[in-house]
């Protein structure tokens, strides 16, 4: 979880949560398919009052939530 929050405080955008699964190639498609939807899970239901329970800080937190606002809100024309 840490490693794949950071990764929006270094200011670079969070690879896709499958791609960041592949980067532990010793777990086999089964483990992967499951790690894959537990760290969605845990991702999409960060909050100011379990993030550190992942070991992630408050500024972490901050920088992932403005970067993933980012990437959701609509292209502008």
């Amino acid at each position: 979880m840490k490693s794949y929050v950071k990764t929006a405080g270094r200011g670079e955008r969070p690879a896709p949560i499958d791609d960041f699964v592949r980067r532990f190639p010793e777990d086999g498609p089964d483990i992967q398919i499951l790690l894959t939807d537990r760290v969605r899970e845990i991702v999409e239901s960060l909050n100011e009052g379990n993030h550190i329970a992942y070991g992630i800080g408050r500024r972490e937190f901050a920088l992932h939530g403005e970067v993933m606002a980012v990437l959701a809100a609509p292209p502008s024309p």
